[in-house]
């Protein structure tokens, strides 16, 4: 089982995962974007919606109790993310999304590497992880300006 505090650690992987799909859902829907952009948004979106399924029965599975994304926070950081594509284009929406992501990330290896997870939990948080470097690299190599500032 998995107790409270590591539950709560999931939690926040879940919902941000989950949210963060959906953000690039909605920037693949995008009209102002370069075809071969919208696309790889898209890509990534359903790819992670995949993981962040499999994470989820993961959890249940293992004790825990995953956590759906925040929708009024997803729905406040897209009509943010739209507001940035108006007045600055493709790199802006990038940016933010990689930003986003560069957090997750780093709460992905943070809970990774702070706990003795079971073997099914550590393959998904690695996968998790591996994903999200995997699509930080493919979106600068089309958006190659959008890089955010590494912390």
């Amino acid at each position: 089982m998995i107790d409270h505090e590591h539950n709560v650690r999931l939690y926040g992987i879940s919902s941000r995962g989950f949210e963060l799909a959906e953000r690039y859902h909605d920037g693949a829907a995008l009209d102002h974007l370069p075809d071969s952009l919208q696309h790889a948004l898209g890509e990534v979106a359903r790819e992670r919606e995949n993981l962040m399924e499999h994470f989820r029965e993961t959890v249940l599975q293992e004790g825990g109790l995953p956590k759906a994304g925040n929708p009024e926070r997803e729905w406040l950081e897209t009509l943010v993310d739209r507001w940035y594509k108006s007045l600055a284009g493709a790199e802006s929406v990038v940016h933010r999304l990689l930003t986003a992501d560069a957090e997750w990330l780093h709460e992905i290896d943070a809970v990774e590497a702070a706990n003795d997870w079971p073997e099914p939990l550590k393959q998904d948080l690695a996968a998790l992880g591996a994903h999200a470097r995997q699509c930080r690299q493919r979106l600068l190599q089309l958006v190659p300006g959008a890089a955010p500032e590494e912390r």
